[in-house]
């Protein structure tokens, strides 16, 4: 269900970087984010293996739009539950354009949650997508570092850089660099401040009580997928956060130099080059080496929302 996707030179950022700076656009997805890759994936074998007939999603997310997206293209029925009140996302009225349910239940996500629980339960074939960990949708995410192995004519890139959520992107990531013979690629995984709990969890720092809101909403996650934690131990994966106002300048950096308007979360990872973060990671970096930049998705921003992030 997912399409291949651009691999863009950018040129001002490697002017400014002194690499060569490769944009992997997975906001040109249908759904405008690396999600369907892996959620289509998943779908698609729900269908065919278990004889799903109703597929349910939660919250206003990217994971919804590509449930949303899938059923619409599979001739699936679709119902996504979401919290009641607040101001609406920009990625509902996507949501719905795919023909998606969208029920408002409780105030919480975790009302919403429960809600898609007793939903599923009392309707005939409902399969819940609720997970980064399946097998389906890790494999689904790894053919991004095939099709960049491709595009780059399989030269080996010095560095992949990517955004963290939930973990399932860079455990796809991993698996497929793997797949490229690309074991010694670092991957640098990049989170907000606020954020930043794969990089907690990975070093074994306390979990935070005390969580600041973010604007990076779309790296919001209640837990890292297991198979993120565990591929991270057979690979060279650098674990990073930057500030909220990083995010938010590379953001509308990237939408003055590329006209291409993404989500902020998605723009930490662009952060990490414009600040010149990649150098001191990886510091052999010269003309003739290649960092590929996975530009995840833009589906749930606007420019009203950033101008307001901005201010």
């Amino acid at each position: 269900l997912h399409v291949p996707t651009p691999l863009l030179y950018s040129t001002s950022m490697s002017k400014q970087a002194g690499y060569n700076v490769w944009l992997k656009l997975e906001n040109m997805q249908p759904t405008q984010s690396f999600k369907i890759r892996g959620v289509g994936s998943l779908c698609a074998k729900a269908r065919a293996d278990y004889g799903a007939k109703h597929y349910v999603a939660i919250g206003d997310t990217n994971t919804a739009l590509a449930v949303a997206y899938s059923g619409r293209q599979l001739g699936v029925p679709v119902t996504v539950f979401v919290p009641s009140g607040g101001q609406i996302p920009p990625i509902r009225p996507k949501i719905e354009l795919e023909g998606a349910n969208v029920v408002e239940k409780g105030r919480t996500l975790k009302d919403a949650y429960d809600a898609a629980r007793i939903f599923a339960e009392k309707t005939d074939g409902a399969f819940v997508v609720d997970t980064a960990n399946d097998p389906s949708i890790v494999s689904g995410y790894a053919t991004i570092a095939a099709e960049i192995s491709v595009q780059l004519r399989r030269q080996e890139p010095a560095a992949i850089v990517t955004s963290v959520g939930s973990g399932g992107l860079l455990a796809g990531l991993i698996a497929g660099s793997h797949r490229c013979s690309w074991q010694r690629v670092p991957i640098i995984a990049v989170e907000t401040h606020n954020t930043n709990l794969f990089q907690r969890t990975l070093l074994l720092e306390p979990e935070n009580q005390h969580a600041c809101p973010t604007v990076a909403t779309c790296l919001l996650s209640g837990s890292i997928c297991p198979s993120a934690l565990r591929l991270a131990q057979s690979h060279a994966v650098v674990p990073l956060s930057v500030t909220e106002a990083m995010s938010v300048e590379a953001c509308c950096r990237f939408l003055d130099e590329h006209h291409l308007l993404v989500e902020i979360g998605s723009a930490a990872a662009l952060s990490v080059v414009a600040k010149g973060l990649v150098n001191q990671i990886v510091p052999a970096l010269g003309p003739e080496s290649h960092v590929v930049v996975v530009v995840t998705g833009g589906a749930n921003i606007s420019l009203d929302r950033l101008e307001s992030c901005r201010q």
